[in-house]
């Protein structure tokens, strides 16, 4: 794809916070979006069982995402990634995770909750090599079935 940019990703820090809260307001329904208290406990974890991104293209903050982990465990839960709007539909989170799934060699598996009804969500995550494992009646806060995706790494 001729003249197409690829995003870059960092480690989020707590300066990034009000970037994070205006991409989780710009994605997300009120049901889904963290709150700042979450999203600081995020950034501030003490035991590193966090990994949190801020997705970067031509040194601008374009999105964030957040990966869960567990004291010996070889699985990695992608928590949540988001791309603001404008930026949306272009590739770049596609491009993104691609490239930061390869760097988790420490693990066997990428797991993943979506909403059901995500059906764009779901395709990109499928593309990426992802499959559906479980159907997760009512997982969501408002009654919404989720579907548990898997990548095996």
């Amino acid at each position: 794809m001729e003249g197409f940019k690829k995003p870059f990703y960092r480690k989020a820090r707590s300066s990034d916070l009000d970037f994070i809260l205006h991409a989780e307001r710009a994605c997300f329904n009120s049901h889904d979006a963290f709150k700042s208290h979450q999203i600081r406990h995020f950034l501030e974890n003490p035991f590193h069982s966090v990994i949190t991104d801020i997705i970067t293209l031509d040194g601008n903050s374009i999105g964030w995402a957040c990966y869960f982990t567990r004291k010996n465990s070889n699985k990695i839960r992608l928590y949540t990634v988001c791309v603001l709007p404008n930026f949306s539909g272009k590739g770049f989170a596609k491009s993104y995770l691609q490239k930061r799934i390869a760097s988790f060699e420490k693990y066997d598996a990428v797991l993943l909750e979506v909403r059901q009804s995500n059906e764009r969500a779901i395709r990109l995550y499928e593309a990426l090599g992802f499959t559906i494992q479980k159907k997760l009646p009512g997982y969501y806060p408002d009654g919404e079935d989720g579907v548990r995706m898997v990548k095996t790494l």
